[in-house]
């Protein structure tokens, strides 16, 4: 079997969490890192045998799959660049800072080529729980609520996350988008916003740092999204309620700590336990392979259909961003 040819520009956190799943199996064996590229060449320290390339010449380099781990501002210029040069491009979360830029890109290539890095489908345990829920193992759902917290370090107001032009956006866009996506995937037909209130209590550097959502879905489903990037705790717990019992994601590895999924039945203390001896562990995993898994489903060519342990197509991202959009226009500051 051929190997594909990948190239990764920008090395950042995630740039080099992407060069180290494709370094290890399975898709060491299958891809060739052939390329890699940012403006900084003191971020690369040769530890793959790979060419570094400046950024135009990245653009022209014969690859099967770009992956662009640039700021959002800069992600949306290259990833326009790469896709008009015919190259496949899997590109980090969100497809640019708006719906607009977000059709812009897709317009250029379709579900085919592009490929957006929303890796949360790809943790087993959030899988399993959206499969569940889809499924109607928790009978018909009466709420989800989600909350997603970033610790923070001293250095972040230094960082482009926290720059409007550069992000695009607060906390609703980044990591929120993660959220967005997972709610469009548990969601029964369309949302409705019903209200969204947001502060920047500690940094002020003009964009939102915590914010808290109420939707509803056309099932009646009540939908609530708390996200912050001033938590300080590392947070991420997923509660699915439905009518026959419920199911809970916490965790996601590293400062979150492990993933966990555990599911409880309706007045499980019939059974003769107490409520919480009634639940049960169905899945925890200790590490994050999601990168790896998502990169192997997209070399793979497996079609985006769906949620679960599926990559999400370009089409599929702007869906979201269409939802953060909405999002954005109720936002309410305190």
């Amino acid at each position: 079997m051929t190997e594909a040819r990948v190239g990764v520009i920008g090395l950042g956190e995630m740039g080099w969490a992407r060069l180290r799943a494709l370094a290890a199996e399975p898709l060491r064996s299958r891809t060739s890192v052939v390329a890699v590229s940012d403006i900084d060449p003191d971020r690369w320290n040769g530890a793959y045998p790979a060419a570094f390339l400046d950024p135009p010449a990245f653009l022209d380099a014969a690859l099967d799959l770009a992956v662009v781990c640039l700021p959002h501002e800069s992600a949306t210029v290259v990833t326009r660049d790469l896709l008009a040069r015919g190259v496949s491009v899997l590109v980090e979360k969100p497809l640019g800072r708006s719906a607009a830029e977000a059709a812009d890109l897709q317009s250029h290539a379709g579900d085919a080529r592009l490929h957006v890095g929303f890796n949360y489908r790809f943790l087993p345990p959030l899988a399993a729980l959206v499969t569940d829920a889809l499924a109607g193992e928790f009978g018909q759902l009466i709420s989800v609520d989600v909350e997603f917290g970033h610790g923070g370090s001293p250095g972040d107001a230094q960082s482009w996350k926290l720059n409007p032009t550069a992000a695009g956006g607060g906390v609703l866009l980044d990591p929120g988008i993660h959220v967005l996506d997972l709610v469009c995937g548990l969601a029964q037909g369309d949302l409705v916003i019903h209200s969204v209130v947001g502060s920047s209590p500690f940094w002020g550097t003009g964009i939102e740092e915590h914010a808290e959502i109420l939707m509803s879905d056309s099932g009646a489903t009540i939908i609530r999204v708390g996200v912050s990037l001033v938590k300080w705790r590392s947070t991420f717990r997923v509660f699915v309620l439905g009518t026959e019992g419920y199911g809970e994601v916490t965790g996601r590895s590293r400062s979150y700590g492990a993933q966990q999924y555990c599911r409880g039945r309706r007045w499980g203390w019939q059974s003769g336990m107490t409520q919480r001896d009634s639940e049960w562990l169905v899945l925890r995993t200790e590490t994050d392979d999601s990168l790896a898994a998502e990169l192997a489903a997209i070399l793979a060519g497996i079609p985006s259909l769906g949620w679960a342990m599926v990559p999400a197509s370009g089409s599929a991202a702007c869906a979201v961003m269409g939802i953060y959009e909405r999002v954005r226009e109720r936002l309410t500051w305190l």
